[in-house]
């Protein structure tokens, strides 16, 4: 895959997270959809257990392993490279933006979208002291709502994370935010390997926002 183009494009539609069994309704005469459908398909079936290097590696597309609070585990499949950044996919209604270096631009959870503007902030080549976000909370039955979430660096340390089997070094940065006008703090964290691509990351775009684990089983070209 180039890394500055599409390459890849599916139509996902139909089953949800909850279901054990998901798939992709692929594009029409698109092989390369076909394809998607069915590794997605397989990596997901009951009894699918996926979890040593060659199993994953033996699939030609990039993974992810996400975990949302109030959902099933499930596996996502890089679908499209969009300026550069990752779109993963996963099933008809999970759809995650997120840029090469961690950040997460756009969530999709089944009807409400979670769009997030960095304003210009980075995460590598050096996590910053702090950063500011705006969030925008699109759903099909109200008006879009935006705030600011302010967060603060509290560790930033070297840390081994086992994948697949895989022990990678990274750098673990975890960082305190607050939302809104509310006085309560939670936690972001992210793992960056050594060529700053983000492996793990962990909590909430923001304070009511739903829980995340995303975990990349086999990162991007």
């Amino acid at each position: 895959m180039k890394s500055n183009r599409t390459v890849l494009r599916a139509c996902a539609v139909g089953a949800a997270l909850v279901a054990v069994l998901m798939g992709f309704a692929g594009c029409a005469n698109n092989p390369q959809a076909d394809a998607l459908r069915d590794a997605v398909r397989t990596l997901n079936s009951p009894g699918s257990k996926l979890r040593t290097p060659a199993e994953v590696n033996a699939y030609p597309y990039a993974q992810l392993r996400m975990q949302l609070d109030g959902y099933l585990p499930a596996i996502a499949v890089l679908a499209e490279y969009v300026e550069g950044d990752h779109l993963w996919v996963a099933g008809g209604d999970f759809w995650l933006l997120q840029s090469p270096d961690g950040r997460i631009k756009r969530m999709q959870v089944g009807p409400q979208q979670t769009l997030v503007d960095w304003q210009g902030a980075q995460l590598q080549p050096a996590p910053p002291a702090d950063y500011r976000l705006t969030v925008t909370l699109v759903t099909e039955s109200e008006e879009p709502a935006s705030f600011v979430v302010q967060c603060t660096q509290a560790e930033s340390v070297a840390a081994s994370i086992i994948v697949s089997g895989q022990t990678i070094d990274t750098t673990r940065s975890r960082y305190d935010c607050t939302s809104g006008s509310a006085g309560d703090v939670y936690a972001m964290t992210y793992w960056h390997d050594a060529n700053g691509r983000i492996r793990r990351s962990e909590g909430r775009i923001w304070l009511q926002g739903r829980g995340y684990i995303f975990e990349a089983l086999k990162v991007p070209a």
